[in-house]
């Protein structure tokens, strides 16, 4: 879609041209003005989600811009092609949520790759357990968000250790 852009920027010039020869009220002075807006109005969205849906690229690149407190934390994560296209079709999923039949589904719309089911599955687990850029969804198994989830109010994750009785509970 970026191919257009300098094209879509030449309609909305010539219409400002236009209405900038015109009366308000006159000719097609209000239809032109909606018009205007609205190729606009989308051209900005169509630009917006494009640069939220843009893959993960697969090295960092330069990052001298980010803040020192930023960097200490980074530990290069470097994905594959397939990493980025899920990636890619989760965020743009409602909710940045979806199931495994989803992703196959759209690898093949959108990339034209046809995967194993096990593939897949396999690439998720890792993404999950490994990347800490996917997760799993809040909608139940097999399903997986790029959403990080807020631990702070889950009772399962947080024990006491006062509640552990580790005599009873190792098997040896």
């Amino acid at each position: 879609m970026a191919k257009y852009d300098n094209v879509i920027k030449k309609i909305i010039s010539k219409y400002e041209k236009s209405l900038s020869k015109h009366m308000p009220g006159v000719g097609n002075w209000d239809v032109w003005t909606v018009d205007k807006a609205a190729i606009s109005d989308m051209f900005e969205e169509v630009k917006h989600l494009r640069s939220i849906t843009k893959p993960v690229p697969k090295t960092l690149g330069d990052i001298s811009d980010l803040p020192e407190e930023l960097r200490a934390e980074l530990s290069a994560i470097k994905t594959d092609d397939v990493e980025d296209q899920i990636f890619t079709i989760i965020n743009a999923s409602d909710d940045r949520e979806a199931n495994i039949d989803t992703i196959l589904v759209e690898l093949y719309r959108r990339f034209g790759t046809v995967h194993k089911r096990n593939y897949i599955t396999n690439k998720l687990w890792r993404m999950v357990n490994k990347s800490e850029m996917l997760w799993n969804g809040e909608s139940g198994k097999g399903y997986y968000t790029t959403k990080e989830p807020n631990n702070s109010g889950d009772t399962a994750t947080q024990r006491n250790s006062d509640d552990l009785d580790l005599d009873e509970q190792i098997p040896f």
